[in-house]
């Protein structure tokens, strides 16, 4: 993948992404298929109603940002993957933008709970940002992911200008960060928007994702000398993801899964040195993360490809989800950690 595709964000922290959704495939109906099962498992539980408390809104984001209003913004318009996780304390957004739905039309994996019948798409795709459509919403405030210093992921560069005129923009960090902070930071922003997050439902959410969590610890802990490798596929070559910079490998590793950093990378390098197919057999695994986004290729593609195929995890069915859009919710990564410590309980250390 071309390290210029998306402004260069692979050399932010990113995963590869394409300018626009692929076709959906086989690993990215299962990983749609899990967050439509925690959807519809806990709607009676999970849907928070915001305060209606008045007095400011005050909040410094990750880029070092202050915003400052004299009043909670009602009017808000967040980054799909933003949205998802504010919904969860009962925040409304007024507008939505970035990834909402697949190429068969389901709800993407990024936009988690929301409702899309009661928001404004503002587009479902990169560099899609109806701009006439966000100045008619009247927008108090606009959320996003900072991918780098300053950017804001999904508002396009070329009316980066106009769109973060019309309101104050706030920015949550997704790369060089644990899932566990990123999830942190929503609650923080939740809360700066008057949410109550103490409600029974968001602690119930919390405590369950640190069991989930203290669960995957020990799991991990059982099984010295595993070796766990995180890997996109693309027809041309694998990457292999670096577990400082990725939030969703970074949560797993700080829980104590052993993936493999190539190279002893520094969380700023999102991706292993370049290497073909035929080399990826150069670094060891008893367990493999695969990339289920819709623009990597799904796994009976990639056992398609003969090295692959060979590989002694492969072989073995030593294979897990890596599910890196899913919301940066408790509850999603309550499913994230579970499902993990499951095939991390199965996989069997050095299988080479």
């Amino acid at each position: 993948m071309d390290d210029s595709e998306e402004n260069g964000t692979m050399s932010l922290g990113l995963p590869p992404i394409t300018r626009r959704r692929a076709l959906l495939g086989a690993a990215g109906v299962a990983a749609t298929a899990v967050l439509a099962g925690c959807t519809n498992s806990a709607n009676d539980t999970a849907q928070q109603t915001a305060s209606t408390a008045g007095g400011p809104f005050d909040f410094t984001d990750d880029r070092g940002q202050a915003v400052h209003l004299d009043g909670k913004p009602t009017r808000i318009v967040a980054y799909a993957g933003s949205a998802a996780a504010l919904w969860e304390y009962g925040i409304r957004p007024v507008g939505v933008f970035g990834p909402q739905k697949l190429a068969d039309g389901s709800p993407d994996p990024q936009v988690g709970r929301v409702d899309l019948s009661a928001v404004t798409s503002l587009g479902n795709a990169f560099n899609e940002f109806d701009v006439p459509a966000y100045i008619k919403l009247a927008p108090e405030l606009l959320i996003s992911m900072v991918v780098n210093a300053n950017g804001l992921w999904y508002v396009p560069q070329d009316s980066a200008d106009e769109i973060t005129g019309k309101a104050p923009t706030v920015g949550i960090r997704m790369v060089r960060e644990s899932a566990t902070k990123v999830i942190e930071r929503y609650e923080a922003l939740a809360k700066a928007l008057g949410a109550d997050t103490e409600t029974d439902a968001i602690k119930q959410a919390r405590s369950e994702f640190q069991t989930a969590t203290t669960r995957l610890t020990d799991v991990a802990k059982s099984k010295g000398g595993l070796r766990v490798l995180a890997v996109y596929g693309s027809k041309d070559k694998p990457y292999i993801g670096n577990p400082l910079a990725h939030a969703s490998l970074r949560y797993l590793y700080e829980a104590g899964v052993p993936i493999t950093n190539v190279g002893d990378q520094a969380d700023t390098v999102t991706w292993a040195p370049d290497l073909s197919w035929e080399q990826i057999n150069r670094y060891p695994a008893d367990l493999i993360l695969y990339d289920v986004r819709t623009q990597a290729l799904t796994l009976d593609q990639l056992k398609q490809i003969d090295v692959f195929n060979q590989l002694p995890a492969v072989k073995a069915g030593a294979l897990v989800p890596w599910r890196t859009e899913n919301p940066y919710t408790y509850y999603s990564y309550t499913q994230i950690a579970n499902e993990v410590a499951d095939a991390v309980a199965k996989a069997t250390p050095g299988l080479v």
